[in-house]
């Protein structure tokens, strides 16, 4: 359990590129998340 973890945040910040946020406002900050998010799902499928 703990390697798919691993290798789900692994993917996040390489192959989807996830990379510290500058937005200010939150709901900017969970768009930007959730949109990493869906990648990341589509990706995986």
């Amino acid at each position: 359990m703990l390697s798919r973890v691993e290798a789900s945040f692994r993917s996040l910040k390489s192959e989807l590129s996830i990379r510290p946020i500058y937005h200010r406002i939150d709901r900017r900050i969970r768009g930007h998340v959730f949109t990493t998010l869906l990648a990341y799902h589509l990706h995986s499928v």
